[in-house]
């Protein structure tokens, strides 16, 4: 989109609107264009350069493909694909993408629906248009394409033009005197230009709410309307700056509204999404958020189906517009699911269906509230005073690249020979600047800049590009110009404002909370306290209030992308080792190996949460997975072969009673050795250095509860003496506490878990008693000394309430 849009002012009324292909369409009766299908045409052609990327990633080569046509189109000399002289482009890569996509239109045979309107109308001539549409000569054309100047090309010669000088916001400087001249990228020895440096975002929103205050307060300005707030283009920013100028009074008018919609399209991609098996993990979800009830059983059946064929697809999509809304249905019923009998193209249906972006809604401008521009945006009114914020990383400008298609000097090359200018870098450098040269052209007493040193995240951010040009314009250096915010109040453009303090304190004034209740069955079913398990009472022993919080189901249940994290890969790596390892004896260690992939796919297909590993965008990962275990089952088998033990039973539900709390939980394995003796393992991912430390100390929590509760099962045999222990999966090697026999299981000799049944039962006793110690700042530290991960102190909510340590 060029800096300022075509547009038109009305004869009568001087109203001026922007000229949409909708307008264009009603005023020379266009007829209703014919749907500009490129995907399966993009899909289809097997020789094109991206061929072999359709292979990797259909949907996302199909999108960029997609769009570099779309662009190409609205660039190209003419509405039509011989106007693209391709034969100018020397051999190589440039030539062979533009021949490609240039086929690919002419295959077509017509043009995008925005463009379509134009072509009508360039036909038809002046004496086709129900109205008249004359120009507005006086916007500026950076960054129109060939189509944009075409259409003020067509509408000057149709209807002429008229010359409106203050049609747009900052076309022509409004300050005067040394603003004036620095508007006008005039050198001056001063300005009422000031930058200043502070902390962060939120600092700097911070301090322009109180510039704000200031120049209401001081009748710099005669009403907040005639404050302009300049913000990058974040959402993060807009929706903290409201926060912040309301905590202080002040509204805020021209935040864009959220973007419109279309939530029938979106069902019917994510539908489609989740039938095709594997589905991601964020599908359902998202369906569910649309309101489309996935809990109902009989859509819920439905959309577990894969179908193969395009007649079981349509079939299947029959059946789920059945239980959707009138819009969503009639969407899933016009779908082409191919021939009867052929198998779904699902790569083709998701990226037909996927659903294109939406622009925001309109700028509503507010009587009486500061007007906020963002980067991205032309000032929509003038102001007096300019408040501009976040001048560093990557704003100021914000430039978007060629994308994945073209490469930038490819890009050079083809405006050069052919005369067609693609959007790139150097274009998009170019509208950046002349947009933030609008925006500081539409102020007319002082601009106000502040630069932040530190992202929210804390990183450090380098000045924006932007400030070396606007010191170069009043003679000077960025350094120079940026100046810190003193440490000394009365140097301050404004007051500082606190918060007024809230009634009692946020914090505990102890480490211990006392709630005056009994705290260990909180958690309920059927009336009863829920059993522990040995991993809860593990928390338990990090940290009571995470235990505490746990019990209550206050936990983060935050969503991401599928990722094979710690938890993925653990789940994993049990679910096969569980069905490589059955009772009996151990497998042959020259044969186990070819086992893996099998059980691999198995577990995938078996368990929901791992069924995203079958993407083929997982490929690599699951290579990598699929080694480690061949290595690790290989291992196994030979320590199992090496001491002569049988596997007992794996995975067997075990129900007992610790620190006077019910307890259950899954042994993963048990062995039974040559003298008898019972060994209860447990997997664990990492190393075995840690797990050392932490069983020699005593502090040891999980296997010694498993074979407490095996030993009252009739899996003892009466009296069978039982060891536990872990074996770490990193550098296979087994820790274990008991009399063994032969290698590999060499034991720790001493009592493993003394210290930290000792700690447990102080702490149960403390619950009983309605009483949570809050951990300290430096407990991190202590436990990683004892050998123990403190992964529960990694909650957010735990950390807000770390007591901190006297030194």
């Amino acid at each position: 989109m060029p800096l300022d849009p075509i547009s038109t002012v009305h004869p009568v009324t001087g109203a001026i609107r922007p000229v949409t292909p909708s307008l264009l369409a009603e005023t020379y009766l266009c007829p209703r264009p014919a749907p500009f299908e490129d995907s399966a045409a993009i899909l289809e052609a097997k020789t094109a350069p991206w061929a072999n990327s359709l292979e990797v990633a259909p949907e996302s080569t199909v999108a960029a493909a997609s769009k570099a046509l779309r662009e190409l189109i609205h660039a190209a000399p003419a509405l039509d694909p011989t106007s693209v002289e391709v034969g100018r482009l020397p051999e190589g890569r440039a030539r062979f993408h533009l021949t490609a996509l240039c086929d690919i239109w002419r295959d077509l045979g017509n043009l995008p629906e925005d463009l379509a309107p134009l072509a009508h109308a360039l036909a038809g001539g002046a004496g086709h248009a129900l109205d008249p549409l004359p120009l507005l000569r006086s916007g500026s054309r950076i960054g129109a394409t060939s189509a944009d100047l075409a259409l003020a090309d067509m509408l000057e010669r149709h209807h002429g033009g008229t010359w409106q000088e203050d049609a747009f916001p900052g076309l022509r400087p409004a300050g005067s005197g040394t603003l004036r001249a620095f508007q006008a990228g005039d050198t001056s020895e001063g300005t009422t230009l000031s930058i200043t440096s502070l902390r962060d975002p939120l600092d700097e929103l911070r301090f322009a709410a109180a510039r704000a205050q200031r120049l209401l307060d001081e009748a710099a300005v005669e009403s907040a309307d005639e404050i302009g707030l300049l913000l990058p283009d974040d959402p993060a920013w807009l929706i903290d700056a409201e926060a912040v100028f309301a905590a202080v009074g002040l509204r805020l008018g021209g935040l864009p509204g959220a973007p419109a919609r279309n939530r029938a399209a979106e069902a019917v991609h994510l539908i489609l999404a989740v039938l095709n098996k594997p589905a991601p993990g964020m599908a359902a979800v998202a369906l569910e958020a649309l309101g489309v009830g996935t809990r109902d059983s009989a859509l819920r059946s439905q959309l577990n189906r894969h179908p193969i064929t395009g007649g079981d697809l349509g079939q299947t999509l029959r059946a789920i517009a059945n239980h959707l809304p009138a819009d969503i249905a009639a969407a899933l019923r016009g779908l082409p699911c191919g021939a009867e009998a052929a198998p779904v193209d699902w790569h083709g249906l998701i990226a037909i269906t996927r659903p294109a972006p939406t622009s925001e809604a309109p700028v509503t401008a507010s009587r009486g509230a500061i007007a906020v521009f963002t980067e991205g945006r032309n000032p929509w009114c003038e102001v007096r005073r300019l408040l501009a914020l976040g001048f560093a990383g990557d704003h100021y400008p914000s430039v978007t690249g060629s994308g994945p298609f073209w490469l930038e000097h490819e890009i050079d090359l083809i405006e050069r020979t052919c005369g067609i200018a693609l959007p790139g870098r150097r274009a998009s450098l170019e509208l950046a600047s002349a947009r933030l040269d609008r925006q500081l052209a539409a102020v007319s007493d002082a601009i106000e800049i502040t630069v932040p040193i530190r992202d929210r995240a804390g990183d450090r951010l380098a000045p924006a590009a932007a400030l070396d040009m606007l010191a170069h314009r009043v003679g000077l250096t960025a350094e120079t110009l940026i100046q810190p915010l003193s440490d000394d109040a009365a140097y301050w453009p404004c007051d500082s404002h606190l918060a007024a303090p809230s009634p009692g304190r946020s914090a505990p004034e102890t480490r211990i909370l006392d709630l005056g209740r009994d705290l260990t069955g909180l958690r309920l079913k059927n009336g009863a306290p829920c059993p522990q398990s040995p991993s809860r009472l593990e928390k338990l022993l990090v940290s009571p209030l995470a235990w505490l919080l746990s019990e209550l189901g206050i936990e983060d249940r935050s969503w991401g992308p599928d990722e094979l994290g710690a938890m993925v890969r653990g789940s994993l790596m049990h679910k096969v080792l569980e069905a490589l390892f059955p009772p009996g004896p151990p497998p042959d260690p020259a044969t186990v190996g070819a086992a893996v992939p099998a059980a691999i796919d198995a577990a995938i297909e078996a368990e929901t949460d791992l069924r995203f590993l079958a993407a083929s965008a997982w490929a690599v990962e699951r290579r990598h997975v699929t080694s480690d275990l061949t290595r690790i089952a290989t291992r196994w088998a030979e320590m199992l072969r090496e001491a002569d033990a049988t596997i007992h039973t794996t995975e067997e539900y075990l129900t007992g009673e610790a620190f006077g709390m019910g307890l259950n939980g899954k042994a993963d394995t048990v062995l039974k050795l040559p003298n008898g003796r019972l060994l209860v393992i447990d997997y664990k991912s990492g190393t075995s250095k840690k797990r050392v430390k932490r069983m020699q100390g005593g502090w040891d929590v999980q296997a010694q509860l498993y074979g407490d509760m095996i030993a009252g099962t009739e899996l003892a045999e009466g009296g069978t003496a039982i060891s536990v222990g872990y074996l770490n999966l990193t550098d296979m090697v087994a820790v274990t506490r008991g009399t063994l026999v032969g290698e590999p299981f060499g034991p720790v000799d001493t009592d493993t878990h003394a210290e930290a049944n000792a700690k447990l039962s102080t702490t149960v006793a403390e619950l009983r008693e309605g009483r949570v110690v809050l951990n300290t700042t430096k407990d991190a530290a202590e436990f990683d000394k004892l050998g123990i991960d403190a992964y529960a102190l990694d909650n957010p909510l735990v950390a807000a309430f770390l007591w901190e340590d006297e030194e």
